[in-house]
This record gives C-alpha cells, sequence and structure tokens, in this order.
C-alpha cells in the first residue's frame, strides 16, 4: 500500500529538482537496483515513503498553481521572481520552486548545446534553491554572493527553462487543412512562438488569413534561422522569434485590409 505516497497528483507537488532527490535516495537504499533483490528491501521502502510524505506536506504545491504558471508564455512570471509568505515559525523567505524548475531546465539545455554561458555558474552546481534565492537579492540591489556576470547569466539560463516549458504547455490551434504537408511545421512554429509569449500572432483565426504559399517562405526563414531545428537550441533564438512573429503579423493585418478593401 506503499505506492500511495508516489501518485500522479503528488508528483505534481514536487519541482523537478525534488523528484531528482527523491530518485537518488531510493536508488541509495536499493529500491532501483536491477534484479528481484529491492523485493527484500521492506525496511527501505516505508522509511523512503516516509520521506516522500514528509516532504510533500512540508513543500506541497496547490495543483491550481501549478496549473495557473503554465497559461501562457506571455505571462508567466519572471524565472525567478519570489513567494514573500512568510511562515509562522519560521522567519524565513521561500522562493517559486517554478524559478528553481525554470532554471534547472535551462540549465540542462544549455549544457547539451555545449553553451559556455553554464561554465559562469559552476559553483552553483546543485545549489539551485540558494541561487534562485541570491538571483532575486541581486536583482532588488541588495546585498548577494553573485557577481554580475553571474546574474547575467543565472537569468539567461532560467530564461531558457521557461520558454522550453511555456511551448510544452501551448494551447493547441486548429490549423487549417490547406497547409497540407505544412501542417507539422506550422504546429511546431506555432508551439515555440508561444513559448516566447508571441503566440497571439499565430491564432486559428490569424491562420486564415494567410495562404499557404504565403506562409512557406515564412517556414523556410523560420529553419533558416534555427528556430524549427530538433534539440533545445531554439529556445535560444529571442530575435529570430521577434522576427518570424513581426513578419507573420504583418502579413496578417496586410490581407485584412486587402479583405476589406482598404489597400489599393
Amino acid at each position: 500500500m506503499l505506492f500511495r505516497s508516489v501518485t500522479t497528483e503528488n508528483l505534481r507537488s514536487f519541482s523537478t529538482t525534488q523528484v531528482r532527490e527523491q530518485v537518488i535516495a531510493a536508488r541509495k537504499v536499493g529500491l532501483l537496483d536491477d534484479g528481484p533483490t529491492w523485493t527484500f528491501k521492506a525496511a527501505a521502502a516505508r522509511t523512503f515513503a516516509q520521506e516522500v510524505l514528509r516532504n510533500l506536506d512540508r513543500d506541497r504545491i496547490p495543483s491550481n498553481r501549478y496549473m495557473n504558471h503554465h497559461k501562457g508564455g506571455a505571462n508567466m512570471p519572471d524565472a525567478f521572481s519570489a513567494d514573500r509568505t512568510q511562515s509562522q515559525h519560521h522567519n524565513q523567505r521561500t522562493f517559486s520552486p517554478e524559478a528553481v524548475d525554470a532554471f534547472t531546465r535551462g540549465h540542462e539545455a544549455l549544457v547539451a548545446l555545449g553553451s559556455k554561458v553554464v561554465d559562469t555558474l559552476a559553483t552553483w552546481l546543485r545549489k539551485e534553491q540558494d541561487l534562485v534565492a541570491e538571483v532575486s537579492k541581486h536583482a532588488k540591489g541588495e546585498p548577494s554572493r553573485i557577481s554580475d556576470e553571474q546574474y547575467k547569466a543565472a537569468v539567461q539560463v532560467g530564461r531558457v527553462g521557461r520558454v522550453l516549458t511555456a511551448a510544452e504547455h501551448a494551447p493547441p490551434i486548429r490549423i487549417p487543412q490547406a497547409f497540407g504537408n505544412q501542417l507539422e511545421d506550422v504546429e511546431r512554429l506555432a508551439m515555440r512562438l508561444h513559448g516566447f509569449g508571441h503566440g497571439k500572432n499565430i491564432t486559428a483565426d490569424k491562420l486564415r488569413h494567410v495562404s499557404p504559399a504565403e506562409m512557406r517562405p515564412l517556414i523556410d526563414n523560420a529553419r533558416k534561422l534555427g528556430f524549427l531545428h530538433d534539440g533545445p537550441g531554439w529556445a535560444t533564438k529571442t530575435s529570430a522569434a521577434q522576427c518570424i512573429s513581426r513578419d507573420l503579423g504583418k502579413m496578417v493585418d496586410k490581407n485584412r485590409s486587402l479583405d476589406r478593401g482598404e489597400l489599393r
């Protein structure tokens, strides 16, 4: 019956960092070993389940807060926004688990890309929560333990993580079937623009004002800019996202004006 401590609902209440810590703990006590030996770890299983529940009671994140956080890239809080709720028993500041998750996600992506940005933050490896706290202090001009260079790097890493997460939670849009073999590219483009907060420029309504012939060069340009490539590299293409979004917006506005007979 210990499986009740590890449910989908409970997992939603943990940040990515907290889940990773629990997995490491389970591996240390042999619960994740290959073969049947883990079945003899009854005491370890009970201890692990109790620890999960203790952490859950301490760090639970309300599910509605989790869902609201991912509604849209443009409305998402800054990667290092702080939750200043004071504990009744502990006069300490707690920081948004989503901020830690954003940093962790962005860090993993930039490491995979071989970015040198992460080298600046090497001394903060596995200290994500502390780093987020220091970034928040630095942003408000308070004394902190990070340099200006580390602050800029941390903000960049957090931004990449936030963009990737927002894209994954982009609302689906109904793409006109007329786009044919461009459907997959248009869908990917929509998700990624949403990740950067430009989703309003590629909606089902606006796509009705763009022909497949007009969309093709825009898709080709997005691919040339690296915005449609596989992997996380697209999440670093802030300028490309702005350029593509602007071009698409201008195209839609022009075609709407033509439809109304405003342009001659």
